[in-house]
């Protein structure tokens, strides 16, 4: 036949009639007929095609879905499997505070090398406030437990003359402001192995503990920030003389107790270390001073980190020197936490970024409240101050610089300016009673205008001077494969190099404004801020923070130009 034509309105139409019959073939075997099933058994296959389907998604299901399971949640059902947490340490030392009659519920001890060691995860649904560990006393290391436990307490602790003279009458912080004779037992009893009752507690402890007192001069150069060196080699130097001061006299004058130990200046800044970073200042109370407070090494307690936002819900029910009972150590949720999330503690928010950095070898991150820099003036300019003010200032994350040091250094200037048109000098001045008021101070812009435009140069020059920018600092950082030391080194930089150009923001601000407005700053105050704390830092203890400031900035204006410059 021919194909069909295009007919009509464009519709290709097949012409049946001229369609040639399909030629019948002669046998069956030529097609392959399949039967015609009865609606029942279609439908029977179906069903089991169905069956099959639903059995293979079944399968692949758990093929993908268990191994994720286990990926994320393996440690966690291991454990309350009664498996073991998959640290050998972890468990020992859980075993050791269990068998010794403490209590831990919903968390348990994980190590992640990548976390920086070992810390306290919830094992179940933690409300807040709810206890989650309770050690006892017993089990703790501190004045009561080391008296009957060790071995060193009696002969050492307790009756050494040199150890009396040096960490000072009676025991506790409140002696020497060190916990020396603990540090003693630390390393004493850590050397001791396996027969020290602390052993699992030791063993949880870093090997090396994080802290730039490890670091070489290098290093230090890194950090970008002299005084924060200083104040490293500071406390390196602190330990070495206590150091000096015990051995090599424990050793020589009580032969049988240190008989077969390596006491080093390594092993004892170890033990300062753990102590320096872990010890809780309890409320252990001594029943011939009720107001002395005392040391205290908490197990397990002492694995949770510190995050600054959380609170620190702990206490140790006033433990009393000389009675060794049933009370304990206990510990409780600072907020809620899911099963398998990290629980937290604060080691304190009244403590200072630079601090966390010098005793902890860490700096909290994502929390602002205790970065800052400070200012200080060269010694004649400090002279020309009024008694009992603000002679340091303070700058937070918010860039704000101490008010009251700011009117300190634009008084200088004022009363220079008297000084020069009186033909005085500054000793003159004095002793005449040379002043500026208040209102003198405030009112004069032109003085305020020379101060400020001298300390933007300041910043200016401080930013310029750094080897490296906060872009490129703040850029490392972000691509940096962990490497601990190197990872606070740039922590630290960036941090004050922030605080720096909000400084600089803010003075160009103010010079844009009213000079002589203590609210004319670009950015709001922050109150929350350390500096901010008056309890610690005010007019009259305005240096409190000197030794904890992230950078130091070193004024040393010519005041007798500045004074000359506002006219």
């Amino acid at each position: 036949t021919k194909s069909p034509r295009v007919m009509g309105g464009g519709e290709e139409k097949e012409n049946l009639v001229s369609r040639k019959p399909v030629k019948k073939p002669e046998t069956t075997a030529a097609v392959t007929c399949r039967p015609r099933l009865p609606p029942g058994l279609m439908s029977a296959r179906r069903i089991e095609r169905s069956i099959m389907y639903a059995e293979l998604g079944y399968y692949l299901f758990f093929l993908l879905t268990v191994p994720m399971l286990l990926w994320r949640y393996g440690d966690t059902l291991r454990y309350d499997m009664g498996f073991g947490s998959g640290d050998p340490i972890c468990d020992d030392l859980t075993k050791w505070i269990l068998d010794g009659g403490g209590m831990i519920d919903g968390s348990r001890c994980i190590y992640t090398p990548e976390g920086g060691g070992r810390g306290i995860v919830a094992t179940t649904r933690l409300a807040h406030r709810q206890t989650y560990s309770v050690v006892p006393l017993d089990l703790c290391m501190w004045e009561q437990t080391l008296k009957d436990r060790s071995s060193l307490a009696d002969p050492v602790l307790i009756n050494d003359k040199v150890v009396q003279d040096f960490a000072g009458h009676p025991w506790g912080p409140n002696s020497t402001g060190d916990p020396w004779r603990l540090i003693l037992a630390v390393d004493y009893e850590r050397q001791l192995g396996e027969k020290s009752f602390w052993s699992p507690y030791f063993k949880s402890m870093p090997v090396v503990p994080t802290s730039p007192l490890w670091w070489t001069d290098a290093m230090f150069e890194e950090l970008q920030s002299p005084r924060l060196a200083k104040e490293t080699i500071k406390l390196r130097n602190s330990i070495k003389e206590a150091y000096d001061v015990f051995f090599p006299h424990l050793t020589e004058t009580h032969p049988t107790i240190y008989a077969g130990m390596n006491i080093t200046l390594e092993s004892f800044t170890w033990a300062t270390l753990q102590v320096w970073g872990r010890a809780f200042d309890a409320d252990a109370q001594d029943p011939a001073d009720k107001n002395r407070r005392t040391w205290m090494l908490v197990p397990f307690i002492d694995l949770v980190n510190h995050q600054s936002y959380v609170g620190s819900f702990y206490g140790d029910e006033e433990a009393t020197v000389g009675v060794n009972d049933d009370r304990a150590f206990s510990c409780w949720a600072t907020e809620c936490f899911t099963s398998g999330a990290e629980i937290f503690q604060s080691y304190g928010s009244h403590k200072s970024s630079a601090h966390y950095f010098l005793y902890y070898g860490f700096i909290p991150t994502g929390f602002e409240q205790s970065d800052f820099v400070s200012f200080k003036v060269s010694r004649d300019v400090e002279d020309r101050f009024a008694p009992s003010t603000w002679s340091m200032g303070y700058a937070g994350a918010d860039g704000r610089i101490t008010e009251g040091f700011l009117h300190q250094l634009v008084r200088a200037v004022v009363i220079q300016r008297k000084l020069a048109k009186a033909g005085l000098t500054v000793a003159e001045g004095k002793e005449q009673s040379l002043a500026a008021s208040t209102a003198e101070v405030i009112a004069d812009e032109a003085a305020w205008r020379a101060v400020l435009y001298f300390l933007q140069k300041v910043i200016d020059d401080q930013i310029a001077e750094l080897p490296t920018t906060l872009d490129q600092d703040e850029r490392a950082l972000e691509e940096l494969d962990f490497e601990y030391n190197r990872w606070v080194t740039l922590t630290v930089r960036v941090r004050f190099k922030r605080i720096l150009h909000t400084i600089r923001s803010n003075l160009k601000y103010r010079l844009a404004s009213d000079v002589n407005d203590e609210a004319s700053w670009e950015y709001e105050q922050q109150h929350w801020s350390i500096v901010y704390q008056t309890d610690t830092v005010n007019q009259r203890r305005s240096k409190a923070l000197a030794s904890e400031t992230l950078l130091e900035i070193a004024l040393n204006p010519d005041v007798e130009a500045l004074a000359r410059s506002a006219v």
